[in-house]
């Protein structure tokens, strides 16, 4: 199967986990695969969520 990303509508949502700023994705999922590519606006964000997955 192709999945051609450019096909599929864009939405510009809050950063996840905590975060401040926004971030773009596409997202395709069926009932066996979930994929979401994203892309994170600059910014300020925050890696608590980050450092935390690292200790």
């Amino acid at each position: 199967m192709i999945i051609d990303f450019n096909d599929i509508e864009q939405m510009t949502i809050p950063c996840m986990n905590n975060g401040e700023g926004m971030m773009t994705v596409r997202m395709y999922h069926d009932e066996s695969y979930r994929i979401i590519p994203t892309t994170i606006h600059p910014g300020r964000q925050n890696w608590s969520a980050y450092t935390k997955l690292r200790r």
